[in-house]
């Protein structure tokens, strides 16, 4: 579905990202981990449209994404779900559905009611606060919300970059323990970018640890589990048992 290859990313003067070559199938979650700076956020970023490659080839479904405008790569299929959630303090619970299926509400208005209905059957919290705003959601409700509005997209990709960012470990657990259901539901493929190593690789098919720009380990996510590089560098002695 998604395939980088030999992707470079300058930020002025900045090599952030360094020939970093992925793969993520239908349907799968891929975990991308690392350390503060590692370049999590603007391999994200970067597939979304928000940064342009300055080296390298990122093909979606076999074409080239539309680099230019962010608005196309949406349309595309792929979905940012933004670091620190990027909730509207004033704007209701509601209207941040209705604004995650923005570029779609013309087209096919009936399936974007259809998936409202949908979202909040996964989401009934939601469901009971509609009209709150969302300045006043707490952490996990706001994570959520964002999770959902990014749904209402209908993205064949979506982009998580740090959900468990300032949750309570409970929160984080119900967060991502919901992911592969909603994959499941929505027939979508996931990008997980976490610094929670161990929430992510429980979650996660497959992963790819990221530093200084540059992916140095990969497998199958169950096996950097139990990989003890990525215990001693990620987990620490407490959380290794």
């Amino acid at each position: 579905m998604l395939v980088l290859r030999s992707v470079h990313v300058h930020h002025g003067h900045l090599h952030v990202l360094k020939g970093v070559d992925l793969h993520v199938g239908e349907g799968e979650i891929v975990a991308i981990v690392g350390a503060n700076g590692a370049g999590k956020s603007t391999l994200l970023g970067t597939i979304a449209g928000v940064y342009a490659p300055t080296e390298g080839e990122i093909l979606f479904e076999h074409k080239p994404l539309p680099y230019g405008k962010v608005e196309h790569i949406v349309d595309k299929g792929i979905c940012l779900v933004p670091e620190r959630r990027q909730i509207f303090d004033s704007l209701s619970v509601k209207d941040h559905l209705l604004l995650g299926a923005y570029r779609r509400q013309r087209r096919d208005r009936q399936e974007v009611k259809r998936d409202y209905e949908r979202v909040l059957g996964l989401f009934p919290k939601l469901q009971t606060m509609l009209d709150r705003p969302g300045g006043l959601l707490s952490g996990g409700e706001q994570q959520m919300l964002a999770i959902a509005r990014g749904l209402m997209a209908r993205p064949k990709l979506l982009l998580l970059d740090e959900p468990s960012l300032g949750l309570a470990p409970l929160v984080v657990k119900e967060v991502m323990g919901m992911l592969r259901g909603l994959c499941d539901q929505f027939h979508t493929a996931m990008i997980l970018v976490e610094q929670n190593v161990r929430a992510a690789l429980q979650t996660a098919d497959y992963a790819y640890v990221l530093e200084r720009g540059a992916i140095v380990l990969h497998g199958k996510a169950a096996e950097l589990l139990a990989d003890e590089r990525v215990a001693e560098a990620y987990l620490g002695a407490a959380d290794r048992r």
